[in-house]
């Protein structure tokens, strides 16, 4: 009798798996790993899984929810002044998600850019948070940020924003904001690490700068907050990636091609 297939999935794992990780001891057992991007299946292979194991299936987006919206409708809808020039991030705090580097960003492009604002949602609690306030403090630039706290209307956030604002220092497998802003034809600005190439494509739906870096930062919000034809243009191109290959149906389907090459041995 033929064993039954195994498949490994496991969500928040930090990578690389530790000695004292089940999952170092499990993956290389399973018969088949979902990797959630390139740069996931990287680090798989790196902690001991064979690669002909492993099968890329990216994440899905809600593409009802995340969708176009007139900018100015929710501005309303939130209370913003539709006036002013709104880039959002999404992100809790924590240090490795760059809420600092935004902010040494922002003191570079206040002078010369008044009418920006930063609109953060995220959990607003927490030795990162507490320091992040501080920081804006000393920079005095308190005014240009507004803290939204933990949202159930992302979409809404999104479509207020010219753009969304992605600058993490360390890796993540595929931030599920950048598909969901761009869902909503909004261009991404990231950190080019892990799987954010994968998705935030160069010049064509977003911009990518180098993580750390404060200046390359500034310098691709610029471009983005004084080109509103680019701005446009990425965010079309955004919405249609995420259509061809992003949906939540395209995810099923893979899915389940990947499951039945298992059960039949393939």
């Amino acid at each position: 009798m033929n064993p039954r297939p195994l498949l490994g999935a496991n969500r928040g794992v930090t990578f690389p798996l530790s000695f004292w990780n089940k999952w170092k001891y499990i993956l290389p057992q399973t018969t088949g790993v979902v990797a959630v991007s390139e740069s996931v299946k990287g680090v798989l292979e790196s902690s001991g899984v064979p690669p002909r194991k492993i099968r890329v299936i990216y994440g899905g987006v809600d593409l009802e929810r995340f969708a176009p919206m007139d900018r100015e409708e929710a501005c309303r809808v939130l209370g913003l002044d539709s006036s002013l020039d709104y880039v959002a991030m999404v992100a809790h705090f924590r240090p490795w998600k760059g809420h600092g580097v935004l902010a040494e960003a922002v003191t570079m492009l206040s002078k010369g850019h008044p009418h920006l604002r930063i609109l953060l949602a995220g959990k607003t609690r927490g030795k990162a948070y507490k320091a992040f306030r501080s920081e804006l403090q000393r920079l005095g630039l308190e005014e240009y940020f507004l803290f939204l706290g933990y949202r159930r209307d992302v979409e809404l956030v999104m479509a207020a924003s010219h753009f969304l604002v992605g600058p993490s220092l360390d890796g993540e497998g595929l931030p599920g904001v950048f598909r969901e802003a761009m869902a909503c034809a909004r261009p991404v600005v990231a950190s080019h690490v892990a799987g954010a190439p994968e998705v935030v494509i160069h010049e064509e739906t977003g911009l990518l700068v180098p993580p750390g870096d404060a200046s390359a930062l500034a310098r691709a919000m610029i471009r983005l907050l004084e080109d509103g034809d680019l701005r446009r243009a990425m965010g079309e191109r955004g919405r249609r990636l995420m259509e061809e290959r992003f949906s939540h149906l395209a995810r099923a389907k893979a899915m389940e091609e990947y499951y039945i090459e298992l059960m039949e041995g393939r």
